[in-house]
């Protein structure tokens, strides 16, 4: 919430941004002293004292004491019941309800910022500040003017006041329609009063913006945002923290809409707002990610060493802080225009900041371990990739168990662990892999088919042929299941693809017919299908020994029966 909204003595909606010093309180407390030798049956006196109280409680509030302000608005209140049934202030009874309902908004908002929803429930507190907008109701329609109270219009004022307090108790408990419905009444009346330029008509178009915010609509939460950045910027100027940080959450918006030109310039304008190192840091890195979200990675590469030039002259702890998200952001700028080694050299650096940090089981730091593996494969480095991956496993294993995300990361393991010639730990990974996938409902017929293929292509450089046709064979009827649900060149080229390899299993194992009728269907295929990436050459080669081997077999078969006179030509 904002730090600049309208205060009174009755009605705290904030936390202001200086504290009160000790002076003002120990002169409110001298006057609460001398109200305690008055004669207690004196309603003035009492009325007196219930207004120190409240002076008092409102210091505490300024100064965050909240648990203190919540004990002297409680006295106060305590002394208002006694004036309810005091015969002799019939007089002022209007004093009495206006700082009855300024005593129920301000316990309210005490409440509030105690934050603790165990001890002091919003069920609780709403219907507190709906008793104060209920009294004050009462006293406009009545057209009753408190002696306290030297314009009529504090009626309406004091009454949005509580209407938008009331709007940020329901939002905090999460009730962000009702905090939506009460926040429009509220600006209504404020903006009837005070004008649409004042800085309170401002406060309520905030909050409005981040109840949409908060229920997903951005285009309307970016629509008032805009409303407040016009009130905020006249009345506070465009360098104001408030400002910088709406600008900011409009280019985040922005960003998460897709609308990158937009938010690029929402951030540029945050960022020369700004005077705060840490949040030009943390700028500079929103201007980044737009950047590399719209392909140009060497806008987003200067925007995020420009971050981590500034970050590098901060304090050890916010650089702690802010360093491993940069360091990242140039490592995955760096491998998206192919510079591996610059790449590798960030994510390195990048790896013993985020076990400072997060811990080294930590998601954050799997997630780098991956990225570094990756690297070291496409430099042929597989001994270090299985090393890193094989960690990250263990990592992502421990905080999620066997999950499809492990999967995926087994199988690319078993492809490296192929590529160093490991074929029986490769098999194992691949098998591994198999299983959370036909027990992961994230899984799809194609990932079956996919890992299926691995272990088939594995168990075939082991030698067990009849076990690589076995997958091979379900490889396929996956891939044909698939078919239905995702179809497309992709499925029909992995489909041309097992096929053949169930046809060169069989070809091992001396069944040439059934090898002939799968290199047939291949060519079918691809006579379907032209762009197909098939080796028509080898399916032909494949068929043509087929052919041969069959025709061989025809012969020795018919010299069995005829005799040596009789071959067949």
């Amino acid at each position: 919430s904002l730090d600049h909204e309208d205060q009174s003595a009755l009605s705290p909606t904030t936390a202001a941004s200086e504290p009160c010093t000790s002076q003002p309180q120990s002169l409110f407390q001298k006057s609460l002293d001398c109200v305690s030798n008055y004669n207690g049956s004196n309603p003035s006196s009492l009325l007196v004292r219930v207004a120190a109280l409240h002076n008092i409680g409102h210091i505490h509030f300024r100064n965050r004491q909240y648990t203190h302000a919540l004990e002297i608005y409680s006295q106060a209140h305590e002394t208002l019941i006694q004036l309810m049934i005091n015969q002799k202030a019939r007089d002022i009874l209007s004093d009495i309800l206006v700082y009855t309902a300024g005593t129920y908004n301000c316990i309210a908002m005490s409440r509030y910022y105690l934050t603790d929803e165990h001890a002091y429930p919003s069920v609780g507190t709403v219907p507190m500040l709906a008793n104060a907008l209920s009294i004050y109701g009462e006293l406009r329609a009545l057209q009753v003017r408190p002696r306290t109270w030297s314009h009529s219009f504090l009626h309406d004022r004091t009454i949005a006041t509580v209407m938008n307090n009331i709007g940020r108790v329901k939002f905090a408990a999460g009730d962000f329609y009702g905090a939506l419905s009460t926040y429009m009444e509220a600006l209504k009346l404020r903006t009837t009063i005070l004008g649409a330029s004042h800085l309170d008509v401002g406060v309520v178009l905030f909050n409005i913006a981040e109840s949409y915010n908060h229920l997903d609509d951005v285009e309307k939460a970016k629509q008032y945002y805009s409303q407040y950045l016009v009130v905020a910027i006249s009345k506070l100027g465009e360098g104001h923290t408030d400002v910088v940080d709406v600008l900011t959450t409009l280019g985040q918006l922005c960003y998460r809409s897709n609308d990158l030109t937009n938010a690029q310039a929402f951030y540029k304008r945050a960022l020369q707002c700004s005077c705060d190192h840490v949040h030009c840091a943390t700028m500079y890195n929103e201007i980044g990610n737009a950047a590399f979200e719209e392909g140009n990675c060497e806008e987003a590469l200067w925007c995020y060493r420009s971050g981590l030039e500034i970050e590098m002259k901060l304090d050890p702890f916010l650089k702690i802080e802010l360093l491993p998200t940069t360091l990242v952001n140039i490592a995955n700028v760096c491998m998206g225009l192919c510079r591996y080694r610059d790449s590798l050299k960030h994510y390195t650096e990048a790896l013993p900041l985020i076990d400072e940090q997060y811990g080294p089981s930590s998601e954050q730091r799997a997630d780098v371990l991956i990225a570094i593996a990756h690297l070291h494969e496409k430099e042929e480095e597989y001994s270090t990739a299985e090393s890193m991956l094989a960690e990250a496993i263990k990592i992502r294993t421990e905080l999620h168990g066997r999950s499809y995300a492990v999967s995926l990361l087994l199988n690319t393991l078993g492809t490296i662990q192929s590529q160093r010639k490991k074929y029986g730990q490769a098999l194992e990974s691949f098998l591994e892999s198999l299983e959370i996938r036909l027990n992961s409902s994230e899984s799809s017929d194609s990932d079956v088919s996919n890992v299926l293929y691995n272990a088939g292509c594995t168990y075939r450089r082991l030698g067990k042929t009849e076990n690589a046709l076995s997958c091979f064979q379900q490889s396929l009827f996956y891939e044909r299941k698939g078919c239905g649900q995702n179809g497309g060149l992709l499925i029909s080229t992995n489909v041309v693809t097992t096929l053949t390899a169930i046809a060169s299993m069989q070809m091992e194992l001396g069944r040439y017919e059934e090898a002939l009728t799968h290199y047939q269907e291949v060519v079918v295929m691809w006579f379907e299908y032209r762009d197909l990436d098939v080796q028509i050459r080898s399916v032909y080669d494949g068929m043509h020994e087929c052919y041969i081997q069959r025709m061989l077999n025809t012969v020795d078969e018919s010299s069995k029966t005829n005799g040596r006179h009789n071959l067949a030509p």
